[in-house]
């Protein structure tokens, strides 16, 4: 008798499964027109985008204009942790020599490789590290990116100077090229 229901509660418990079975979800349909909902969607995003992109160009050009306000200057890190770097201080010596001199006694602090000037042509100055690996190595990306940032914005607080052309090996973290502002 035992068995008798053992069988049966296995063949009840099988045909409630069979019967619980879901029917099976009819594949999405797919239509060639959009709705109008979906037009009116793509067109606020639309709108939303713009809108972002003419932000966008405002702010640039208030950025631009607040950082030549400044004028000639050494640039540094921001202690808020961001890669960009905040306005420290005008240069007793405010020609490249003389940022490049007050940027790497600051960097010298910070035991961040010291910038080489090479020369300059045209409106780029041309530089090297006096430790490359210090740079792409051993600072992590996001530091990398501030220390090009700080340089680039120092050197280029000049108004003849427009770009930064950074000749070092590369490296995870960063990697050399020209950078303009």
């Amino acid at each position: 008798m035992h068995t008798r229901t053992s069988w049966s509660t296995i063949l009840l418990i099988t045909a409630l499964a069979a019967g619980c079975r879901a029917a099976p979800t009819p594949a999405p349909t797919y239509t060639d027109q959009p709705t109008d909902q979906s037009w009116a969607e793509a067109e606020t995003l639309g709108y939303q985008v713009e809108e972002l992109e003419r932000r966008n160009a405002e702010l640039e050009t208030w950025t631009d204009q607040l950082a030549e306000g400044y004028g000639p200057g050494v640039w540094y890190f921001n202690p808020n942790g961001t890669a960009y770097p905040l306005f420290h201080h005008n240069p007793t010596d405010p020609s490249l020599e003389g940022i490049a001199a007050e940027l790497n006694q600051m960097l010298s602090e910070e035991v961040a490789p010291q910038i080489i000037l090479d020369g300059v042509e045209g409106s780029t100055v041309q530089i090297r590290l006096s430790d490359d690996a210090a740079l792409t190595q051993r600072l992590g990306s996001s530091g990398a990116q501030a220390y090009l940032q700080v340089v680039l914005y120092s050197l280029t607080s000049l108004p003849e100077i427009d770009c930064v052309d950074f000749d070092f090996l590369e490296g995870d973290h960063a990697q050399p090229g020209l950078y303009c502002r």
